[in-house]
């Protein structure tokens, strides 16, 4: 599993860095198997006028050709960033799930047919 993270009219430092990318491995760790690529891009929508304005979204792409988005916006990049990876755990969670459900009714043989001979 890849792990990008980016900052949109934000910087991300070191430490933002390895907070989000531990973040992000303790969310979706599980689902390594099946992933590809997670891009996480951070931004400060509003820039200096303040309010709810810190945005996280993650873009995950699952084998073989799926692809996860789930974003959140708080006043905190932390908190934004712990809602978005939240989020995507669910979504990729249920699209595992998903593939790995079995159809709930079964066909019957060829050879199992109700016909007297």
């Amino acid at each position: 599993m890849r792990v990008f993270v980016r900052g949109k009219q934000i910087v991300v430092g070191p430490k933002l860095q390895e907070e989000a990318e531990r973040r992000i491995y303790l969310a979706l760790g599980r689902f390594s198997d099946v992933i590809r690529k997670v891009d996480m891009s951070l931004a400060d929508v509003n820039g200096l006028r303040g309010g709810i304005d810190k945005k996280a979204r993650i873009v995950v792409l699952l084998k073989p050709t799926e692809e996860v988005v789930a974003e959140a916006t708080d006043v905190t990049l932390p908190v934004a960033i712990d809602r978005t990876c939240y989020r995507v755990k669910r979504l990729v969670s249920r699209v595992v799930e998903r593939r790995n459900q079995q159809p709930s009714t079964r066909r019957g043989s060829p050879h199992s047919s109700n016909q007297k001979e």
